[in-house]
């Protein structure tokens, strides 16, 4: 019996052995199954579909990777695919597949896998994300367009654009989609309206023909034509909404004079300007919607809108953050080397705006290699805050435009955030800044997406459009009243020499907002990871050093004879043109005490440290060209005629960055062609060979209003480039 039962005893032991392997086993073996498939429009033999254990961190996305260690595209972290066409997958976690095609969008699709998944061994199957492309333009990644530049499939398109990306189904759908926004509503605008391809935008012929419908529909609409891009021939359109009576056949200078005299504001809306941003172009024909309705209608009681929804028509086409030439045009408010900017200038200088907003987007993809989203910002705002702008304008927009803009934002089931301070001046946050408008950067998460969560980011672009238009319409009178005095003070400032009157040419970090904001982080499965408390964000405000500021004097001053092999005068001159500026010439023989700028070392990547000589007699033997700095354009001048502005270092900011003007090189003194008068009314002692009287006036110095002030020059500059378009 005892026998007996150790044999027994020993089987059980032998079959609960075999038993625990066996369960064992299976639990090792688990495995969740993907598979991919194609959609039926499109045949299984045009895509290369590959599954990676990882997933790319950078936003701009390559294959370089390939074959090599490390990489989310190398050898190494490829799943091998199994002989059923399926992948298996033994670890929860987020992985990727990336599907590409001639023709075809290319795009990185990340996807989840659970514990659940895993063990219980189930088949997950998934839809290729992608389609044909269009063929048309307007869309990211098609390589093969045509009538494209031959440096376009290596130059100039975004690397964040070739290869689309996109987050797992779990976390757009908690976090990226139409849920929970409040006041939303479907737009009509073009690119939802239209039959498009998967990724295919707002085309130029889609854009114009919208625009003409609100015009048409509407009696307070008024489309003017800025100009045509110089390389497909496209139309640049600005359109004016207004209660004021603008005539047919009334010019855009008319037009501004109209507006100037109207007692109320005016707030401009551009956009595009990077037409790999297009939920800003679209945002902005949704914007100008709502103002022709009966949004609108309350609000141009108390303001004026004027709408330029897509600046680089050119660029659009080719989808792109450049022009055809290859200029990024929002680094070049001052050089202005592209003719667009010339023509938004005109337009901008013969308005004279109080609020600027420019619509913009920033990359959408910032996965973390741990495994979440490092922030979910739907929206990022900021405006100008340069120093050299006048401090009541700086103050308003920081500490009350700014903090309702996020409140409404917030309001409306947005996250928005703090975009980040620039006093760049070649960017047009801060350039139309320095004329004293009161001027905001709007952006949303978008480049790189494709049409992915277009409805929520054209969405939060007309929100914040919403809230600034409102908000200028709230305060008209404030508003309009502080901007005037505020271009009174620039006038007064470049009029009266003051030794304690600064110009900043180097703002350091410090200081911070008047308002805080919060930045949650999600796990790729949609669910909050942190939501930490709300941050001020740090202004370049601070405290100067040595060389970071100079006295403001009241004019620049250029022989007309200036070694050419030092100063390409005439270039100079149709920039400063171009600007809206005012400047005149005084005879032959004429001198005048000035100092003299001089170079003294370089700094960053094409910046200059300089001084001045000493105060001394200058007889200008072929006379001389006088830049005054008693107009609004006043700052702007500063900025591109000192020549130590480290503030735009790295790009073509001042005429010194730019290779306009050069230091002399015959002698060791290293002399910059540009001299600075340092008295006060520089018009009465520097007098204008052409002038019919003395002592200030022009277009210049002499409007008290302190807006409009160069609508004389600007008119004459842009005579016969700017039509009232035929309303129907």
């Amino acid at each position: 019996m005892t026998k007996h039962l150790r044999s027994c005893s020993k089987r059980l032991v032998s079959f609960l052995t075999i038993l625990s392997l066996l369960v064992f086993s299976a639990s090792a073996f688990a495995s969740a199954k993907v598979k991919i498939k194609v959609p039926e429009y499109i045949s299984a033999n045009a895509l290369t579909i590959s599954v990676h254990k990882t997933f790319p961190t950078s936003s701009s996305i390559t294959e370089s990777g390939i074959g090599a260690g490390g990489s989310w595209f190398s050898t190494a972290n490829t799943v091998t695919k199994e002989p059923d066409g399926s992948w298996l997958f033994d670890t929860a976690g987020t992985y990727c597949y990336y599907v590409r095609g001639t023709n075809y969008y290319s795009l990185v699709k990340l996807f989840n896998i659970t514990e659940t998944q895993v063990n219980g061994n189930e088949t997950i199957e998934l839809t290729a994300a992608t389609g044909p492309i269009g063929a048309h333009g307007y869309e990211p990644g098609n390589p093969y367009l045509n009538n494209a530049p031959s440096n376009y499939a290596s130059e100039l398109l975004d690397l964040r654009d070739k290869i689309l990306a996109a987050w797992p189904d779990d976390l757009m759908d908690a976090i990226y989609s139409k849920d929970g926004l409040r006041g939303y509503k479907d737009f009509t605008t073009p690119t939802f309206t239209k039959q498009k391809a998967r990724h295919e935008f707002t085309s130029q012929e889609d854009m114009m023909e919208f625009v003409q419908s609100i015009v048409n529909s509407s009696q307070k609409a008024h489309l003017f034509e800025l100009g045509k891009t110089p390389n497909y021939n496209m139309v640049m359109p600005l359109v004016i909404v207004t209660k004021s009576s603008i005539p047919a056949g009334a010019t855009l200078a008319d037009a501004a004079k109209i507006l100037r005299g109207s007692g109320k504001p005016t707030f401009w809306h551009q956009a595009q300007i990077h037409p790999n941003e297009p939920a800003s172009g679209e945002g902005a024909l949704a914007m100008l919607q709502e103002m022709v309705g009966s949004y609108g209608d309350p609000l141009l009681d108390n303001v004026n809108y004027v709408c330029v929804p897509r600046i680089n028509p050119d660029g659009s086409y080719l989808f792109t953050r450049v022009t055809y030439g290859g200029f990024d045009m929002n680094r070049d408010h001052m050089r202005l080397q592209a003719k667009e900017l010339e023509y938004l200038h005109g337009a901008f200088t013969l308005i004279m705006p109080e609020v600027c907003a420019d619509g913009h987007e920033f990359t959408f993809w910032n996965a973390n290699a741990d495994g979440y989203v490092t922030n979910a910002d739907d929206i990022e705002s900021t405006p100008a805050s340069s120093l050299n702008n006048p401090k009541e304008v700086n103050d308003f927009a920081m500490n009350e435009m700014a903090v309702k803009l996020h409140q409404d934002l917030g309001g409306s089931g947005l996250r928005s955030y703090h975009y980040g301070y620039t006093v760049n001046n070649p960017i047009g946050r801060a350039y139309y800044g320095l004329f004293g408008s009161i001027s905001f950067l709007v952006e949303t998460r978008g480049i790189g997406a494709g049409k992915h969560n277009f409805p929520r980011r054209v969405f939060a672009q007309v929100t914040a459009m919403k809230s600034l238009a409102e908000q200028t319409a709230q305060n008209a009178s404030r508003i309009r009243e502080m901007v005037a005095n505020a271009r009174k003070e620039i006038i007064s400032k470049g009029r009266n020499y003051d030794e304690e009157d600064k110009l900043i040419l180097r703002h350091r970090s410090g200081g911070e907002t008047a308002y805080a904001l919060q930045r949650p982080t999600y796990n790729m499965d949609g669910t909050l990871r942190t939501n930490p408390d709300p941050v001020k964000d740090t202004m370049n405000y601070g405290v100067r050093q040595p060389g970071d500021e100079r006295t403001r004097p009241t004019a620049y001053i250029v022989a007309k004879d200036a070694n050419s092999d030092n100063f390409n005068l005439g270039l100079a001159l149709n920039i400063v043109k171009a600007q809206g500026a005012e400047f005149y010439e005084i005879a032959q023989g004429s001198a005048a005490s000035v100092r003299q700028y001089y170079w003294t070392g370089n700094a960053g990547s094409n910046s200059v440290t300089a001084d001045l000589r000493a105060e001394t007699s200058v007889t200008f033997a072929n006379g001389a060209y006088v830049f005054p700095l008693d107009q609004v354009a006043g700052p702007v001048l500063s900025m591109l005629f000192e020549p130590d502005v480290y503030d735009s270092n790295g790009y073509n900011g001042t005429l010194v960055q730019s290779g306009i003007v050069k230091r002399d090189g015959v002698d060791a003194d290293h002399n910059y062609p540009i001299y600075r008068f340092e008295k006060s009314n520089p018009r009465e002692h520097l007098r204008d060979i052409n002038a019919q009287n003395t002592g200030g006036g022009g277009s210049g110095g002499g409007c008290d209003a302190g807006f409009g002030i160069y609508a004389l020059v600007t008119a004459a500059l842009l005579a016969g480039l700017l039509y009232k378009r035929v309303r129907k």
